[in-house]
């Protein structure tokens, strides 16, 4: 099965300056919702690495947030 027109596509480009705005990005700094609530590694007990953050549908605001956390092992 192909899709022919996606109903989202995802077009990266560089920033010039830093995003303070709920749209998908990578890297940086997340830009919250709410209040911050930076994730801990239950591992390593130390905060998490932001990847990135992804707009979700509807007409508020509603944002997924990733984090990954790595050591000299590799991710965990």
């Amino acid at each position: 099965m192909t899709i022919e027109n996606p109903p989202y596509r995802l077009l990266l480009t560089p920033a010039e300056k830093p995003i303070r705005e709920h749209v998908t990005k990578f890297g940086g700094a997340p830009v919250w919702v709410n209040e911050p609530q930076w994730p801990l590694s239950r591992r390593l007990e130390r905060p998490m690495m932001f990847i990135g953050q992804f707009r979700l549908p509807g007409p508020e605001p509603r944002m997924a947030y990733l984090f990954m956390t790595y050591d000299d092992i590799g991710c965990t």
